[in-house]
């Protein structure tokens, strides 16, 4: 998927997450991952739970709950061999535990499912609406933040007390005839430090794709 905002390649390493079997605390911890000074927990009932590090002595907590239904947590794509000891070697994962590239929370809405990638540069979240789907749904919650708006370039900024943490401007598009149209979309703030999208005019009868990425924040 086009990323606009990412220019250099070694910033698109894809990377694992790794399964909780007892090196997190939290029991509710099923799966974790790191990008940049961030580890995202991604827990059993489908929360994900951001650990933020501005510096040496502070850290921000943020929660992100996409749906109120409880959610069945798979995960696939598990590495080559190679690529794990690579990623060991490189300091990306721990290969003593099972890593996946891909977890899926499954259908969180009718008709819209919700896939997750971590990279080295952030965590790429992909929805799939089906015909069936609703964008009009999406209603995601934030807690832990100080204020949400949407910057001038599209991306929306979480405003925390060292900084915004930003996730990129969304991406939309449905394959038509073997290719890609980009639909238009655009985030959409909801009561309660919520978002959903804005999506333009697209073929309800074909599946539709939104991309978007949580990112570090500017104070990273």
């Amino acid at each position: 998927v086009e990323e606009p905002e990412v220019s250099h390649m070694s910033d698109r390493i894809q990377t694992t997450f790794i399964e909780n079997t007892g090196q997190a605390a939290d029991s509710e911890i099923a799966f974790f991952a790191n990008f940049l000074n961030v580890t995202v927990f991604v827990k059993k009932n489908g929360i994900l739970s951001y650990d933020f590090l501005p510096d040496e002595n502070n850290n921000v907590l943020i929660n992100e709950t996409f749906t109120p239904q409880k959610v069945t947590l798979v995960p696939l794509e598990p590495p080559p061999t190679d690529i794990v000891a690579l990623y060991k070697q490189r300091g990306y994962i721990q290969a003593d535990y099972a890593n996946y590239y891909l977890i899926s929370l499954g259908e969180i809405y009718n008709g819209i499912e919700l896939d997750l990638r971590v990279f080295t540069d952030g965590l790429d979240k992909f929805l799939t609406i089906s015909p069936q789907g609703n964008t009009e749904e999406i209603q995601i919650k934030l807690e832990g933040i100080k204020g949400l708006k949407v910057d001038k370039i599209g991306r929306l900024e979480l405003a925390t007390d060292f900084g915004a943490v930003k996730l990129t401007k969304p991406i939309a598009f449905q394959e038509v005839e073997n290719e890609r149209k980009p639909i238009e979309i655009s985030y959409r703030i909801l009561k309660d430090s919520g978002y959903g999208f804005k999506v333009g005019k697209y073929d309800k009868k074909k599946p539709l794709m939104i991309h978007f990425k949580t990112r570090k924040g500017e104070y990273q």
